[in-house]
């Protein structure tokens, strides 16, 4: 009389075993989808990356991932091309080419809960450029945050990493060095749904060496607001972002460049920071 209940607990017991098995299978699955995505991505970046210039984006939140979480993105946005930027006329900013289309890999990792470290590097057939940046939580109070984020970064490479052709007929290299700061506040709202403002500014110094001739150096920088949305779906964000920049060094100028941009970013942890 108990043999029935027993196989019925046995058969049971085999559900629950192929329903677990079925989950990790699902789990398995979506993280190789994931990171085939990911791989199609960086392929699709290193092959399209016609434009090149130095990043000027934001693209994120004031909000930290959390010690030893990971990330992983795809930039695409604007950024600012060197010897256009020093041609720049303050009546008519936009005569010059001083601006280009970025496409960026980000890996971001969290050294504490409270900072974030982040890489974005981008590849082009005639140079590279890489960043690095720091994330710091300044505070975090019921759905708002702010933070400040400071860094440096480098392009290298030939003239014609900027434009096509050569620069006047100058056959150089070049290397460009440069410091960033930002100031973050984030709101969040339901639904998964955050709202940032954010202001930055960078100094760059601009290197060219002449073949057979000295090195040129020259120094300018520039700053701007961004609002950026973003909306997360388990660890995958989307952000999309619109803002200005201001040519600074230009001298007495009465536009600003409207600058845009968005990012894709998935998050390697089964943990997401609430």
């Amino acid at each position: 009389m108990n043999m029935p209940a027993a196989r019925c607990c046995s058969a049971s017991s085999s559900s629950a075993c192929r329903a677990v098995s079925g989950s990790n299978c699902f789990l398995n699955k979506r993280s190789v989808t994931r990171f085939a995505v990911l791989l199609c991505a960086v392929v699709w970046l290193i092959a399209l990356s016609a434009c090149a210039g130095f990043d000027a984006s934001v693209l994120d939140s004031a909000k930290c991932m959390g010690k030893g979480h990971i990330s992983t993105g795809i930039i695409y946005g604007m950024g600012v091309d060197a010897p256009g930027w020093l041609e720049i006329d303050p009546q008519n900013i936009f005569d010059s080419d001083s601006a280009g289309i970025v496409q960026s890999l980000e890996i971001k990792y969290g050294l504490q809960d409270d900072l974030d470290a982040a890489i974005r590097v981008s590849a082009h057939e005639a140079g590279s450029a890489g960043k690095l940046l720091l994330k710091k939580e300044l505070h975090q109070h019921d759905r708002f945050t702010s933070a400040v984020v400071f860094g440096g970064g480098i392009v290298s490479g030939r003239e014609d990493y900027w434009r096509d052709g050569s620069d006047n007929g100058q056959d150089y290299r070049f290397q460009l060095l440069s410091a960033e700061a930002q100031l973050l506040a984030t709101k969040d709202f339901p639904r998964n749904i955050f709202l940032t403002l954010a202001a930055r500014g960078n100094y760059h110094q601009f290197e060219r060496k002449l073949y057979g001739a000295e090195t040129l150096r020259e120094q300018f920088h520039h700053a701007g607001a961004r609002m950026n949305i973003g909306r997360t779906y388990g660890g995958f964000t989307m952000i999309f972002e619109l803002g200005v920049e201001v040519p600074l060094s230009a001298g007495d100028i009465d536009q600003v460049y409207p600058w845009g941009g968005y990012k894709m970013a998935w998050e390697w942890s089964s943990k997401h920071k609430k």
